[in-house]
């Protein structure tokens, strides 16, 4: 599980079940500014393709103490490709975060996740490329 940032806050976020429960999983991910990308995490259970998660964030500016970050929740069903049985069933979900409090959250199987995919973020390979939801760079 990674985050990418496309907006100029800092969001500290946390994934759970469309009840609440909390899924155990979640990170901090940098403003787009300072990079846009953290929040990964190994080995996690997530929701797959066409299931939903609750995104739980508290978003902050630079100069904002934490006590001065807002929480939003925003319950997004899962797009993307379910891995195949040669997968093993692994794969990596990508929440992005976009202005307006905009979430998506993307499965993509380990064997298509690498920088050529255009459904994989430059934002993980160092590079800051502005993407829009739901959309890749083609």
């Amino acid at each position: 599980m990674s985050g990418a940032n496309y907006t100029n806050d800092y969001v500290d976020f946390t994934l759970m079940s469309p009840l609440g429960k909390n899924l155990g999983t979640g990170g901090s991910v940098e403003s787009f500014s300072k990079g846009g990308a953290g929040g990964s995490v190994c080995c996690a259970m997530v929701p797959g393709v066409g299931q939903t998660v609750r995104v739980e964030f508290r978003v902050g500016g630079f100069d904002d103490a934490a006590d001065q970050y807002k929480t939003y929740n925003r319950d997004v069903v899962v797009t993307g490709t379910m891995p195949s049985p040669k997968d093993e069933l692994q794969s990596y979900l990508i929440v992005r975060f976009f202005p307006t409090h905009q979430v998506e959250a993307e499965l993509i199987p380990s064997t298509a996740y690498e920088p050529k995919n255009p459904r994989v973020d430059k934002l993980f390979s160092g590079k800051r490329m502005m993407r829009q939801i739901g959309l890749d760079y083609r």
